[in-house]
């Protein structure tokens, strides 16, 4: 199947699962879910391998559910920490 939006790394890159940053779609999604928690969230320990996305939507849906489980990944994160274990970096393909 090929994708329907290329995504922004070369063959190489995505090859090697070239971890990066939240994109800006991505962050704003992740904000719009961690802004309802009664916590403070830390979106640096999050790395998503950015790729192409086999969805045909001029809005970028992977991105927006990438920014949305990020928020709940950061969620659970925040409990492991209540619950004693240590601070976790969140890794997302």
């Amino acid at each position: 199947m090929k994708p329907l939006v290329e995504g922004k790394l070369s063959a190489a890159h995505q090859k090697e699962k070239h971890m990066s940053p939240l994109n800006p779609v991505q962050e704003r999604a992740y904000w719009e879910v961690a802004k309802n928690f009664s916590f403070t969230t830390d979106s640096t320990k999050i790395d998503v391998t950015q790729g192409a996305s086999y969805v045909h939507s001029p809005l970028f849906l992977h991105d927006y559910a990438t920014g949305v489980i990020a928020g709940a990944a950061s969620a659970l994160e925040h409990l492991g920490q209540i619950r004693g274990l240590p601070s976790q970096s969140i890794h997302l393909d």
